[in-house]
């Protein structure tokens, strides 16, 4: 017995596992399983028990929400490497102009003047 909604996306697998595909947000919900045990009390006397499983919560907003954790996950990856290479390139370029000028000031300067006559 299955859902008219649930019609072609689903599927038993194993003894007794249900795999719902193409979840979506409307799949939100607890689902429960349950059997039935028909069994034979005596001479043509039936009894019939049904069990409840505890149920099992499906989060369809999971999804969406993990899609949109990853979204934001790599847009901060994307500002903190291209902030990371900013900041080592303007180290670099730093360290190059110190050391340009320490170079420069080691040498002696000339001042050459006119002479006069």
């Amino acid at each position: 017995m299955v859902h008219s909604s649930y019609r072609g996306r689903t599927e038993l697998r194993g003894p007794a596992d249900l795999h719902i595909k193409g979840v979506d947000i409307v799949d939100h919900a607890t689902y429960y399983c349950f059997v039935l045990l028909k069994f034979c009390k005596g001479n043509n006397i039936m009894d019939s028990i049904i069990q409840y499983g505890n149920g099992t919560k499906l989060d369809g907003n999971g999804s969406l929400e993990s899609r949109r954790n990853y979204d934001v996950l790599t847009v901060v990856l994307y500002v903190g490497i291209k902030n990371l290479i900013l900041a080592v390139l303007l180290t670099l370029s730093l360290l190059y102009l110190k050391r340009r000028r320490l170079q420069s000031d080691g040498e002696p300067e000339i001042y050459l003047q006119p002479l006069e006559s």
